[in-house]
């Protein structure tokens, strides 16, 4: 069991959702809200910002692809 992520839920605009899913964990991890080296599973984080898996996987892969992630 994991512990609860300090996200909050995504409010839906026109953006495309994988561009916030990205923001939002960009800027938790940049400032700190989620700690070095904690395991994001796909799952904890859809379920903690309100949205389906398929943003979060993709929001992931674009972080791994900057270094903010490891996959």
């Amino acid at each position: 069991m994991t512990d609860k992520l300090p996200l909050t839920p995504i409010t839906i605009t026109d953006a495309v959702l994988g561009d916030v899913v990205y923001s939002v964990l960009g800027a938790a991890i940049r400032d700190g809200v989620l700690e070095a080296g904690r395991r994001l599973r796909d799952v904890d984080v859809a379920e903690a910002l309100g949205v389906s898996r398929t943003p979060v996987r993709e929001a992931l892969q674009r972080l791994a692809r900057i270094g903010l992630v490891e996959v």
